[in-house]
């Protein structure tokens, strides 16, 4: 028997007994581990909606009907409560159970007895903490839940079953029949979580990461050239698992006054970070040259990888908000790389860094945390160089070019019309961009030497 204390009020109000009424899936799953749980899916033998109803008329809320024909759900929300009611699937709750996908969501407790139904063993594997289908037939009904189990694996902490798994890497390339939102939802659980590179791994080695990203098995046979140990998948691998150390871990740490998560530029980035590091290198592939010397090249690889990540993104319908973060930290992850030669040349200027800053805020701890973890995964053993050039670089931005930023601009339109009597025209952006430019990186202080060097700038357009 279940202890049916915990369920909320006006739901064990509603249900008389002998109701014909269960809770069902996931909710069963997450009271048994003691997680939090705020929804409560209900099967019902008869009648859904009534009860629906008087769910919702005790909570003071109302019914939304969801779903098709096949699975209708009635929805109830009130405050901190989502009831889902719907018919049973099935001649009895057994057999609606093991339609469901894997044995630990495929157990209800009658209400409102608490008596457990458990026709598939779900409570076994969840000692277990396994992730087991409930039958072979499961993954065809659905194939979203190939990827669905390594999700549930990662976020539960769980182990896939062997037979399990070699379902589903004979079924793999089902996967590909799947819409691309619920790709998507499933595989940013996955990343949310703190340890997501060994199922990635996991995956990649059942065949499903291919045929999620297709890009992606490219990159297994690409060679890459004396600065680098790995073939560009094994490589992207190592920036992954590094990236996760560093946002997870905080090893190393780019700052010392917070936790490198609490740098990027809003909360989510931390999904979408190690997505855009999973897909960093993308472009090299179909960029790879070498030249008379037999020196291998990728020139402009990070522009064709933002493309290609950009049809990724497009595919698995992520917001325009996303896939531009994404593709942005792609197309400019290599930027921090040509400061750290410039200055190992002794040849790093304060402009450079400040176009630099100017170019990538405001993802710019978001880029150099990427550039560090990506430096880090060129080979089996690095030094500290690049780590320690990133952390100066990033204390700087914030601590010399963000409070610069507050502070007013030197010139407006106004003061080049009626101090340098120009009439407004595209050299107007050029003009006030570079005087801003020089503000920042602290060239040029006050209002005479900004109109200085705007006449300047003004002089060359004229001789040019």
């Amino acid at each position: 028997m279940i202890n049916t204390k915990f369920l909320p009020q006006p739901l064990l109000s509603q249900i008389p007994e002998q109701s014909g009424v269960y809770l069902v899936g996931g909710t069963v799953r997450d009271q048994l581990l003691c997680r939090p749980c705020a929804d409560w899916d209900l099967a019902v033998e008869s009648d859904p909606a009534g009860l629906a109803r008087a769910i919702a008329e005790a909570e003071g809320s109302r019914v939304v009907v969801l779903g098709k024909k096949k699975q209708i759900i009635h929805r109830v929300v009130s405050a901190g409560h989502v009831f889902d009611i719907a018919a049973i699937q099935g001649q009895t709750i057994s057999e609606d159970l093991l339609r469901r996908d894997f044995t630990i969501n495929a157990m209800a407790v009658s209400l409102p007895s608490g008596r457990l139904i458990d026709p598939a063993g779900g409570r076994k594997d969840l000692d277990r903490r396994v992730i087991r289908m409930t039958g072979k037939t499961v993954l065809d009904d659905d194939p979203l839940r190939l990827l669905r189990a390594f999700r549930m694996a990662a976020t539960l902490g769980f182990a896939i079953d062997p037979e399990t798994l070699a379902a589903v890497s004979q079924k793999a390339a089902q996967i590909r029949l799947v819409a691309g939102e619920r790709i998507r939802d499933e595989w940013q659980k996955i990343l949310q979580t703190r340890d997501s590179a060994q199922w990635i791994s996991q995956m990649d080695r059942a065949g499903l990461l291919g045929n999620l990203f297709p890009e992606i098995e490219a990159l297994k046979n690409c060679g890459q050239n004396r600065h680098h140990e790995f073939n560009v998948f094994d490589h992207t691998m190592a920036v992954y698992r590094g990236l996760e150390q560093m946002l997870h871990q905080n090893r190393p740490a780019l700052t010392t006054d917070r936790k490198n998560a609490g740098l990027l530029t809003f909360p989510s980035a931390v999904e979408l970070l190690k997505y855009a590091a999973l897909l960093h290198d993308i472009g090299k592939p179909q960029t790879r040259t070498t030249d008379d010397q037999g020196r291998i090249h990728f020139y402009h690889h990070p522009r064709a990888g933002a493309q290609m990540a950009g049809q990724i993104c497009r595919r698995l319908r992520f917001s325009c908000a996303d896939a531009g973060y994404v593709t942005f930290l792609i197309r400019h992850h290599i930027r921090p790389l040509f400061l750290y030669t410039a200055q190992q040349r002794d040849a790093l200027t304060t402009r450079a860094m400040t176009r630099f800053f100017i170019k990538t805020r405001p993802h710019t701890p978001d880029l150099l945390m990427l550039a560090a973890a990506d430096m880090a995964g060129k080979k089996k053993y690095t030094d500290t160089q690049f780590m320690d050039f990133a952390a100066g670089l990033l204390e700087r931005y914030r601590t010399v070019y963000l409070p610069a930023c507050t502070r007013p601009r030197l010139l407006t339109g106004h003061d080049l019309m009626g101090e340098l009597g120009l009439s407004p025209s595209p050299l107007f952006a050029e003009i006030l961009a570079k005087v801003e430019e020089n503000r920042l990186a602290g060239c040029i202080a006050s209002r005479e030497q900004a109109l200085e060097l705007a006449r300047k700038i003004v002089e060359t357009q004229k001789d040019a």
